[in-house]
Order: structure tokens, then C-alpha cells, then sequence
């Protein structure tokens, strides 16, 4: 900071002053126009990356959950907010207690996984819960919220519908039992009728005319048997099936 003039002059101790005092503030604004920029900059960046994790965390088809330590809603994601309004026509709010929402039958469930979390630890489940209409399998997790200074405020719960790969399981179970099965009549009740009927065949091959009437009748009687059982093992497999489908069926849930 200087002064110019035509020709040189000496400052009075008052002038002086008032340059010191002026230098300062053209250093404080100077100091505060950096900071402000360095500020800016900071908050650019922190706006771009929470409308990143926003748009991320909206268009998830999984249900988030942030609850605080008594038991009432901090946050939540869309897909949440519509799954409580078309199921239960209840509104989720920050500050909601979760009793206006929960599910009454796992809400007993929820709550210990709830306190779990709020001592630091996590959980993972898989339950299916039944609503008016339907019933739904999720694999729900269970995770502490953790503040900056590694303080524990709440518990984030996060719930993913895996009905297709349920009814998957399900249609592979079915499968393998009914395979099981046909297994099982293969080597006990399908080898008797089959023995009976290569002896009698054996025994034909050795009888005269005369006797071969009545090994007509015991290999008919035979076959009768094997045929019934060989319905046995369809309605044992159908059964098995119920409403699984047939078997080659089951195709696996896509990703």
C-alpha cells in the first residue's frame, strides 16, 4: 500500500496510522476473498458428490432406512416411501416413529436386530412377511450409523425383495425331491414287477403249450403291477412338483 503525490512529503504519525490500518484491511479482504474461493470450491465439490450418492440412493430398488436411537425415521429413499403408501397407505416422515409403518408380525424381530445394531452390530436376515394382498421374501441387513466422531446415532436398515430367487430355490427343492423319488422307486418298487416278469419270461421259454395259459396270465398280472407303479412315480413326481412346474422348469431368477 503507498501514496502517491507530485513531489516528495513526509507523513504525519496520524497518516501513518491510518495506512497501517488501511493495509490491514486490504489484507483481511484480500485473506477472505481466498478463503471464500477455497470455500466455494469445497462446496462444489460436496454438492456434486451428495446429488451423485442422492441419485444413486433414489434409484435404488431396494428400501433404505435410516433410524435414530429412539426408534424414529432420519431418512429414507423413494422406494421405501412408496412401498409403506401402496401397502399400508401410511406417509413416511422424518421424525416418524417406525410403529406407525413396521410390520406387525416381524415387528418384534425388527426391533432386537434394531438394538443389536445400535450396539455396533450388524445383521443379516432373510424372512418373508405377509401383507394384505401378497407376501414378499427380503433379505434385510441391519447396519450401525456411525456420526463423524465414530459415535453410533442411529441404525441403517436396508431391505431387498429376492421373491424370484426364492421361488428358484423353491423350484430346485421341488426337483431334487421328486428326483429322490423316482429314485427311490426305481430301486425298491419298480424291481419286483421287473424280476417277476423276467422269470415268468424265463419259464415260458422252458414250458410246454400246455402250461403257458397261466404264465399268460401271472406276466399280465405282472405288468399290471409294473404299470402302477410307473403311475406311482408320475403322481409322486406331480406331487412333488404341486405348483413348481415339471422338471427342465425351474429357470434361474435374472440378474
Amino acid at each position: 500500500l503507498c501514496v502517491i503525490d507530485t513531489k516528495a512529503r513526509l507523513l504525519s504519525e496520524y497518516q501513518k496510522r491510518m495506512l497501517e490500518f488501511l493495509r490491514g484491511q486490504a489484507m483481511n479482504l484480500l485473506e477472505f476473498e481466498a478463503s471464500v474461493s477455497i470455500l466455494k470450491t469445497q462446496y462444489m465439490k460436496a454438492r456434486d458428490s451428495e446429488i451423485s450418492i442422492r441419485a444413486f440412493f433414489e434409484s435404488s430398488s431396494t428400501c433404505h432406512l435410516l433410524i435414530d436411537s429412539d426408534f424414529k425415521v432420519i431418512h429414507f429413499n423413494r422406494a421405501l416411501a412408496d412401498f409403506v403408501l401402496d401397502t399400508l397407505g401410511v406417509e413416511v416422515r422424518p421424525g416418524q416413529r417406525l410403529n406407525d409403518f413396521i410390520n406387525r408380525e416381524y415387528a418384534p424381530d425388527f426391533k432386537a436386530n434394531f438394538r443389536r445394531g445400535l450396539q455396533g452390530e450388524p445383521t443379516t436376515i432373510e424372512r418373508e412377511l405377509h401383507y394384505s394382498d401378497r407376501s414378499i421374501w427380503w433379505h434385510i441387513t441391519y447396519e450401525p450409523a456411525f456420526a463423524p466422531d465414530g459415535s453410533i446415532i442411529g441404525v441403517s436398515c436396508n431391505a431387498t425383495d429376492i421373491n424370484d430367487r426364492k421361488r428358484y430355490e423353491q423350484k430346485i427343492l421341488a426337483q431334487n425331491e421328486a428326483l429322490r423319488k423316482v429314485a427311490f422307486f426305481q430301486s425298491h418298487e419298480l424291481r419286483r414287477p421287473v424280476a417277476s416278469i423276467i422269470g415268468l419270461v424265463g419259464l415260458m421259454q422252458s414250458t410246454g403249450p400246455e402250461g403257458l395259459g397261466e404264465l399268460v396270465g401271472l406276466l399280465n398280472s405282472a405288468a399290471k403291477e409294473l404299470d402302477g407303479k410307473i403311475h406311482d412315480v408320475m403322481d409322486s413326481v406331480n406331487a412333488a412338483y404341486g405348483q413348481h412346474g415339471r422338471i427342465g422348469d425351474a429357470d434361474p431368477p435374472r440378474s
